[in-house]
């Protein structure tokens, strides 16, 4: 159970932390395309990625359920702050230190997805909701 709560606080902090590595990233470069794309996109998504885990089951809207449940699992949630992560890597120092804890956490998440009995109960308790898989239709 312990586990659980630090795995939720981990997820809260490291997309937190790339919503503000999002604006920094825009500030770095404020006059370029890229950049206030690529800030953009990152802290917005991750400002909604926060949003969600801080909502209840039945505040999470369907389209989410259906169209992206990778998000409330263990190694999607690690692969989405992987990917993150390393669009803001930059060499500014800042952006550095907030890139490499949010590629740590989701390695953390990768690895916690193969060490785990239990995914779905899990998953389903720190996110707020669960996909299972096995009921989907292709």
């Amino acid at each position: 159970m312990e586990n659980l709560k630090l795995m939720y606080y981990f997820s809260l902090i490291s997309l937190a932390l790339l919503a503000i590595g999002g604006i920094m990233y825009i500030l770095t470069n404020p006059f370029a395309f890229n950049s206030i794309v690529i800030g953009g996109v990152t802290s917005f998504l991750s400002c909604v990625l926060c949003l969600i885990q801080l909502a209840n089951e039945n505040s999470i809207p369907q389209a989410m359920k259906k169209y992206c449940p990778f998000l409330f699992t263990y190694i999607g949630r690690g692969v989405v702050l992987i990917f993150f992560g390393c669009i803001i890597l930059t060499s500014n120092v800042p952006l550095l230190v907030i890139a490499s804890i949010s590629v740590f956490v989701g390695i953390i998440f990768i690895v916690f997805h193969y060490i785990s009995n239990d995914h779905y109960n899990e998953e389903k308790e720190i996110f707020g909701w669960a996909p299972n898989f096995s009921d989907m239709i292709v």
